[in-house]
């Protein structure tokens, strides 16, 4: 039996404060525009937010933070999928990004791609600061962090996909690794994450 996101859910997501740009929400979307159960997923959705219609989000237009978990959260119900179709789903967000894969053609390594990752990131989301913290070129590692990010975990599962394909664009193709150190919305003051490569 597949779950559903819970009114005590609900209330929580709507706490979150924060805006994402429309483009983020037509990403979901067009990830599973093929599936069968879209319309369930919009039906869902609209119960939820009368005003979320997946088809009148404008692309530069900011809406609700909240809106953006709500998205992947019904998603994810409805598919029944567990933490991995998400990881896979964040993985291929970068891939079908037009506009992704021009910044990235320019970002010849990975020290780069980290930082340019600060302003990418605040052109997508607001508030919420992305930080460069560590460059081990030997050791095959990059540290950062997102802060002043509020949040819920579903995303940070998203970041883990989306991270991994943007380091292995920014990396010559390498086979990429992406973990969270730290996780705001399980207390920690931020968000930090870890990519490694071979």
């Amino acid at each position: 039996m597949v779950k559903m996101i819970t009114k005590k859910e609900i209330k929580e997501l709507k706490k979150i404060k924060g805006r994402a740009r429309g483009i983020t929400l037509k990403t979901d979307f067009k990830y599973i525009a093929s599936q069968k159960k879209v319309k369930e997923v919009e039906k869902i959705i609209k119960k939820i937010d009368p005003e979320f219609d997946y088809n009148k989000i404008e692309d530069t237009k900011w809406y609700p933070l909240w809106w953006r978990m709500l998205s992947l959260l019904v998603i994810k119900d409805v598919f029944g999928w567990e933490d991995k179709d998400i990881i896979e789903m964040g993985r291929q967000a970068p891939k079908n990004s037009f506009i992704v894969k021009i910044i990235l053609k320019y970002f010849v390594s990975i020290e780069k791609t980290l930082k340019e990752g600060s302003k990418y990131f605040s052109k997508h989301y607001y508030p919420g600061v992305f930080e460069p913290l560590e460059y081990n070129k030997k050791d095959k590692y990059v540290r950062y962090r997102l802060k002043n990010f509020e949040s819920d975990p579903i995303i940070c599962v998203y970041f883990l996909g989306y991270f991994e394909t943007v380091g292995k664009l920014g990396n010559q193709g390498k086979p990429t690794t992406v973990t969270e150190i730290k996780c705001a919305s399980k207390g920690n003051k931020y968000h930090e994450f870890m990519t490694k490569w071979k």
